[in-house]
C-alpha cells in the first residue's frame, strides 16, 4: 500500500537523476529511481515503519530527500553532509529521508545489501571516526517493500499516537519550561496555552512533536528563546559561555556545516530544557539541529533576531512579532 505523499517537489527527469549519479560517482537502484520519478521527495502520510521482524518498535519518516535546486530536503546535499563532508555512514550508504530527529533513513546502493534499507541512528554513532552498522538497523529487504510499510498500519500504532498526541495536549512539562512559565505567566496568563497551541499543532501536522523548516517550527523555535529570554534576560544568552562553545565544537564535529555557529548551538542547549522528561510527559524526543540554523538565517534576515555583544535576542519588532503569532495560534 503507498502513503500519501505531501509537499513533494516537482517531478524530476532520468537526466537529472542520471547528472547526480555522475556528479557523485554512483549508481543508484532502479526501484528507488523510479520512486523519484512518481514522487520527488515530500512528506509520506501515515509514514510510520519498524524494523525488520521488531514490529513492537515503530519509527517514522519525516521528509524524503529530492533531486532538485531547492536548499531544504536536497539528496545531493545531503548526500555531500554525511559522505563527503564527514565520513559518517558506512560506504555501501546513501541518505534518502530523515525522522527530522537527526536520524536518517539509507539505502544500501552496493555490495551484498545492495536495494536493502536501514534506519542510521545519529545517537549510537561511532565516535572512532570509521563508520560501522553498529548504529544501523536493518528495516526492509528491498525499497518496495519499505514503501509498502509506510503505507500499512501497525498494530497498536493508533493508540501509540494517540497517548503520544494526549502527552503533547495535558503531560507535565519539563522542569525548565515549567520554570520559565512560573516566572512570565503574570505577564502572559496564556503562555502555557500557547505551548500546547503549538505544540498540538505540530503534532497533528507531522505526526510527531518535532521542527523542521516550516513556519510553524519557526514559531516553536520562537518559543524557546522568547520565555528563556523572558525568564533569565538577555545578557544570559551569551554565545562565548563555555558550555555553548562546548556544545558548537560538539555539534560542529559531528559533521554539521561550516554555517552552524555558536548562536544556533546556543538555541540548542537551550532546547535541552525542552527535553521530555518521562513517558506521558510534554517534550521533544530529540530534534535535527541543522533546523536551528535554517530558522536563525530566517529570522536574522528579517530582523527579528539580532546578536549584539555576543548575546542572541530579540529585536523590539522581532519580539511583538512573535507575541503576534502566539496569540493568533
Amino acid at each position: 500500500m503507498l502513503p500519501t505523499m505531501y509537499d513533494t517537489e516537482r517531478a524530476t527527469s532520468p537526466q537529472e537523476i542520471d547528472a547526480v549519479e555522475a556528479r557523485l560517482g554512483i549508481e543508484l537502484p532502479a526501484e528507488y529511481r523510479a520512486w523519484l520519478f512518481r514522487f520527488n521527495g515530500g512528506q509520506p502520510k501515515p509514514g510510520t515503519f519498524h524494523f525488520k521482524g521488531v514490529a513492537e518498535h515503530s519509527e517514522s519518516v519525516a521528509w524524503f530527500f529530492a533531486v532538485y535546486d531547492g536548499e531544504y530536503n536536497n539528496f545531493e546535499t545531503e548526500y555531500w553532509a554525511f559522505k563527503m563532508q564527514a565520513r559518517r555512514l558506512p560506504d555501501a550508504l546513501v541518505p534518502i529521508a530523515d525522522d527530522g530527529l537527526g536520524n536518517i533513513v539509507c539505502l544500501a546502493i552496493t555490495g551484498p545489501d545492495v536495494g536493502k534499507i536501514f534506519f542510521w541512528d545519529h545517537e549510537l554513532e561511532s565516535d572512532t571516526g570509521t563508520p560501522t552498522y553498529d548504529n544501523c538497523r536493518l528495516v526492509a529487504d528491498s525499497f518496495g517493500e519499505f514503501i509498502d510499510m509506510l503505507g500499512s498500519p501497525i498494530p497498536g500504532e493508533a493508540d501509540r499516537k494517540a497517548a503520544a498526541r494526549r502527552a503533547v495536549e495535558v503531560g507535565a512539562f519539563p522542569f525548565e519550561v515549567e520554570r520559565q512559565c512560573n516566572a512570565i505567566e503574570s505577564e502572559f496568563p496564556d503562555v502555557r496555552k500557547w505551548i500546547r497551541k503549538v505544540g498540538l499543532a505540530l503534532y497533528d501536522k507531522k505526526g510527531m512533536f518535532c521542527f523542521h523548516n516550516d513556519p510553524l517550527s519557526f514559531t516553536f523555535l520562537d518559543f524557546v528563546l522568547w520565555m528563556k529570554q523572558m525568564r533569565d534576560g538577555a545578557e544570559s544568552l551569551h554565545t562565548s559561555t563555555e558550555d555553548v562553545l562546548q556544545e558548537w565544537h560538539r555539534l560542529r564535529t559531528a559533521g554539521l556545516p561550516e554555517s552552524f555557529t555558536p548562536a544556533a548551538a546556543l538555541v540548542c542547549t537551550i532546547l535541552t530544557g525542552w527535553t521530555r522528561e518521562a513517558d506521558g510527559g510534554f517534550g521533544l524526543g530529540g530534534y535535527g539541529p541543522g533546523f536551528v540554523t535554517d530558522w536563525l538565517k530566517d529570522r536574522a534576515k528579517a530582523g527579528d533576531i539580532a546578536l549584539i555583544d555576543e548575546n542572541l535576542r530579540f529585536t523590539s519588532l522581532g519580539e511583538s512579532g512573535a507575541i503576534d503569532r502566539f496569540r493568533s495560534l
